[in-house]
């Protein structure tokens, strides 16, 4: 799992700025299918995946 936070830029003195971070940004490995459906003139789409074994979000 990859997390990365993002500070809100501003033109605020720098102490402010290093305040907590205002969005947060994770990514997870998968593997997966995503699935078209044509029936006439409308498409669906379908994801399916499993995500790799996370216990820090098991509980």
């Amino acid at each position: 799992m990859t997390t990365n936070h993002y500070a809100l830029l501003s033109s605020r003195s720098p102490s402010d700025t290093e305040s907590e971070p205002v969005a947060e940004y994770q990514e997870w490995p998968f593997q997966g299918f995503l699935k078209r459906v044509t029936i006439g003139n409308q498409m669906s789409y379908n994801l399916e995946f499993l995500l790799s074994h996370i216990p820090e979000y098991c509980t």
